[in-house]
């Protein structure tokens, strides 16, 4: 085993806790094709690795024509690239429980985005059947509406989108408690939704006790 792998993980990662990877060759040399040439050559000579021996700083100065220090500042800025976590993610081997964590949190995301898919798919069902059976009122019509016609903002949009709320009639159908019960979606959320069903004329149910207390508890 080459040790000259272990010392330059030592040298990019410290006292960190951490600890290398069980196939630490294998995955240094993916992030070190992420280098320069030069960079890579100064922390081979350094190292001693590849197949190299290793060298000091002023006997890889003479090969490259440059002096000590030109040298040492090469190797500390490829240190620092190597500490990127765009190429650190190769060299740090995590606990099995960090691993399984986010393969769980993986998980029930893609589950929030099949049910979002079931929603929508169980609308554009719903609307094809109206066309097929009669011509839609306008109640029929607004609730096969996008949500995104309301012109909601990013966060209160993706709140609703994440829940399975895509259309205007799943967000009428929504009771205000049932909508701050969302993750993420607090007063401010919904004081906007109140706010764009308002400005349309369109059906509140409960919500129309709720509204102008969260309203004015929005601006205080």
């Amino acid at each position: 085993m080459n040790l000259g792998y272990y010392k330059l993980w030592a040298d990019i990662f410290g006292d960190s806790g951490d600890y290398p990877n069980e196939k630490i060759e294998e995955q240094f040399n993916l992030a070190l094709a992420t280098l320069s040439d030069r960079e890579l050559g100064v922390l081979e000579l350094h190292y001693g690795l590849n197949g190299k021996e290793p060298h000091g700083p002023g006997e890889i100065g003479e090969q490259f024509g440059v002096t000590r220090s030109s040298i040492y500042a090469w190797r500390q800025k490829a240190l620092r690239k190597l500490r990127h976590p765009y190429r650190s993610k190769y060299l740090r081997r995590r606990p099995l429980a960090e691993d399984l964590s986010e393969l769980r949190h993986g998980i029930a995301a893609m589950e929030q985005d099949v049910d979002a898919l079931k929603a929508e798919l169980r609308g554009l069902i719903d609307g094809l059947k109206l066309k097929a059976g009669k011509v839609a009122s306008r109640e029929e019509l607004v609730d096969l509406t996008p949500l995104k016609c309301l012109d909601l903002s990013t966060r209160t949009q993706n709140c609703l989108e994440r829940s399975g709320i895509l259309t205007m009639g799943q967000l009428m159908s929504t009771s205000s408690a049932e909508m701050l019960q969302i993750w993420n979606f607090g007063h401010k959320c919904l004081a906007e939704v109140l706010g764009k069903l308002a400005s349309y004329k369109l059906p509140m149910e409960d919500r129309v006790e709720l509204q102008y207390g969260i309203l004015d508890g929005v601006g205080r």
